[in-house]
């Protein structure tokens, strides 16, 4: 148990990988026919084997971290993966918005959300772009490419 405590942080990134994969193949082998999923399983395949080297990484990592009494290298403070992980949030909320309310309302709000965010404080411009942005979209999948929006 002392090992997970001392642990690199590739090690805790790897297992949420590897247990993100399985879930989405295993999503993909239940709601998706077969030959739509054989793409994203491959992918995820791939991904899989990243992730198991990422594991393999992070174990000799700490294991070395431990032989030779050094502190872990590399390792990162939450306030240098706050700010990515507020936009992660922000996007998974958009993303199950888009899926709830529809494509045009949550794109404009996250747009000028995350522009608002980056410090872009010219209301025209927080306005303009998700608008514009969103309209772009509407027109080229509804009329160019005669496809429905979510």
């Amino acid at each position: 148990m002392d090992f997970f405590k001392k642990c690199s942080q590739d090690v805790y990134i790897a297992i949420i990988l590897l247990a993100i994969s399985v879930y989405m193949i295993f999503n993909a082998m239940t709601k998706m026919s077969s030959d739509a999923a054989q793409f994203p399983i491959l992918i995820l395949v791939v991904f899989i084997a990243l992730s198991i080297g990422l594991l393999i990484k992070g174990i000799r990592d700490t294991q070395h971290a431990e032989k030779t009494g050094e502190e872990l290298k590399g390792q990162m403070k939450f306030s240098q993966i706050k700010m990515p992980l507020v936009v992660f949030v922000f996007t998974t909320i958009y993303v199950v918005l888009v899926d709830l309310v529809g494509f045009i309302v949550p794109s404009l709000v996250f747009t000028a959300a995350l522009m608002w965010f980056n410090h872009i404080r010219n209301k025209v411009v927080c306005v303009l772009v998700p608008v514009g942005l969103v309209g772009f979209l509407y027109v080229l999948f509804t009329f160019i490419l005669s496809s429905r929006l979510p």
